[in-house]
């Protein structure tokens, strides 16, 4: 009788008195179930009230979206700039320029080596490309003449090539050869 009496005041300790129960969910205060599950603003249900799924909505405290399953949920990332969307690339590199549909700086630097993520790196005129069979990326940073590998979780290193322009290194590391602007 007392573990029970226990184990009950420290769950009733965790719970407060607003939230929702959503299923196996409790939402906070200020959300609500979502039709197919979840918690969500009321504003993303109240914005497809009487459309169809597939149908553009605009709750009022986020940008644009289509309804799916009584719900508006934001469609950044088509490719296609609507609504409140300052820009969209269709894609989901925050180093770009455009950042979950909001217009951000680059403001990335040269690089001597070392490994650093591929959105912190600045590439001084990428002309050629490939990718191994590992999936790393290559690419000939020719203005900085260095040849630079990004790897899957994103990591850039800088595999040959010093930054100066010549003919120099032969026979020794690659990350002090001289490259005479690579290409390919």
């Amino acid at each position: 009788m007392v573990l029970v009496l226990v184990s009950t005041m420290a769950v009733a300790g965790c719970l407060h008195p607003n939230d929702v129960t959503c299923g196996d969910q409790l939402c906070p205060a200020g959300k609500v179930c979502a039709p197919g599950g979840g918690c969500v603003d009321p504003d993303q249900i109240d914005a497809c009230n009487g459309l169809a799924d597939g149908d553009p909505c605009t709750p009022s405290s986020d940008p644009p979206g289509t309804c799916q399953q009584g719900v508006c949920v934001q469609f950044c990332g088509d490719g296609v700039v609507e609504g409140n969307e300052q820009c969209d690339d269709g894609n989901n590199n925050p180093a770009d320029g455009c950042d979950q549909c909001v217009k951000s700086p680059w403001a990335a630097q040269e690089i001597l080596g070392g490994n650093l993520a591929a959105t912190s790196v600045t590439l001084g005129l990428p002309y050629g490309m490939t990718v191994d069979h590992q999936g790393r990326i290559y690419v000939a940073d020719t203005l900085f003449q260095r040849i630079r590998r990004i790897d899957l979780d994103g990591t850039t290193i800088t595999i040959a090539g010093d930054g100066v322009v010549g003919f120099a290194g032969d026979d020794g590391p690659a990350g002090s050869s001289e490259l005479n602007f690579p290409t390919d």
